[in-house]
């Protein structure tokens, strides 16, 4: 028996054993996506009236007998209840992503329907993955204004799902120290609702917070210039503010005066910075020198060397080595809950990975 498979999300195509089909009407298409998600039995007046309310219903129903013709002729007479006065697609017998896709964002039981567990989290990221597009993107019923009613209350139902989902699945990664997945999902969430300016708010603080500043001013920028070219307006003023916080909070030096006095020794630290073998880099001299200005200085613009930008962490709260990487880890968000026998050294291995990233740490003489 042919495996059929219903593909509506994006642009709808209806495949057996992995071979495209192709159907002599364009509303046997319809019938077949009105059929697998409204589910059960349906009425053939209702559905004569659906796909042709300018026909008289006995031509409507003769339109829909040979609707059905066609369908069994490209798939066979196993999929079809076809009744008297009732039409049904017979369970058990095809796939539709649509169907798996509302699956998968189904509430769990174990929490609120706006959150995410490692229990539902597969559900979630399998739903992500099969969702193409829209609902039948781009296919439309010119004679049916009832149909693509129908089929535009669809697409909103599906549409708001899976902007749900990458939220409830970004959110998750996050509380696990799985930042790079997060930025990844809430990247999905903004390409399907370039409006939504919650959902880039979340993307600039953690890409703020796992010290890529640069990144979060970006996509600021280009919201900015979106909201101005399609609003005709600006950003909202949380969103405005945010950025301001993360440029002064990351780039401190530029709340102040420039290095005054200090050129020859940023040069020298620039110049070591830059080398292609160091990895390494220790200002030392008496207390009160200005140290940490010049550090915070050469982080608020580290140089093309390190192209993931910079993160400054504060240790003069800490006098135990012990907490040096963990405070790490709390500066760049990195998840420090036992969930393996991982250490936090590796997992700060595993979050920073390939990235090019100056790390700051300030008063590091008072735990060595």
């Amino acid at each position: 028996m042919q495996r059929l498979f219903l593909r509506l999300l994006g642009t709808p195509a209806v495949y057996a054993d992995e071979t495209q089909l192709q159907f002599s009407r364009k509303k046997s298409i319809a019938l077949l996506a009105y059929l697998a998600i409204e589910g059960g039995a349906r009425g053939r007046d209702s559905l004569a009236t659906l796909l042709w309310p300018a026909c008289g219903q006995k031509q409507a129903r003769t339109n829909l007998r040979t609707c059905l013709f066609d369908i069994t002729a490209a798939l066979g007479t196993g999929l079809l209840d076809s009744r008297r006065e009732t039409v049904a697609l017979i369970p058990g017998t095809f796939m539709a992503d649509a169907i798996e896709f509302i699956r998968g964002v189904a509430p769990c039981p174990d929490h609120r329907a706006d959150l995410a567990c490692e229990r539902c989290l597969p559900g979630l990221l399998g739903a992500v993955e099969l969702y193409r597009g829209p609902f039948m993107e781009g296919f439309t019923l010119s004679d049916s204004e009832a149909f693509d009613d129908w089929e535009t209350q669809r697409e909103n139902e599906f549409g708001e799902a899976y902007a749900a989902a990458l939220s409830r699945a970004a959110a998750w990664k996050e509380s696990q120290g799985e930042t790079d997945k997060a930025i990844e999902l809430l990247g999905l969430l903004r390409r399907a609702d370039p409006y939504d300016e919650e959902a880039l708010r979340s993307l600039m603080r953690l890409c703020a917070d796992s010290g890529r500043a640069a990144l979060a001013v970006d996509r600021y920028r280009e919201y900015e210039s979106f909201a101005k070219k399609e609003l005709g307006g600006e950003p909202e003023p949380e969103t405005k503010a945010l950025c301001e916080e993360i440029s002064s909070r990351h780039h401190p030096a530029k709340q102040g005066s420039a290095m005054v006095g200090r050129e020859e020794a940023e040069a020298e630290v620039r110049a070591a910075l830059a080398g292609r073998e160091v990895r390494l880099c220790t200002i030392t001299g008496m207390g009160g020198i200005g140290k940490t200005r010049l550090a915070r200085g050469i982080a608020a613009s580290p140089g093309p060397k390190f192209r993931d930008g910079a993160i400054f962490v504060d240790l003069s709260a800490i006098g135990d080595a012990a907490l040096v990487l963990p405070e790490i880890a709390a500066t760049l968000r990195v998840s420090q809950r036992s969930m393996s026998d991982e250490t936090i050294g590796a997992r700060l291995a595993a979050h920073i990975g390939e990235k090019r990233m100056l790390l700051t740490l300030d008063n590091f003489e008072q735990v060595v």
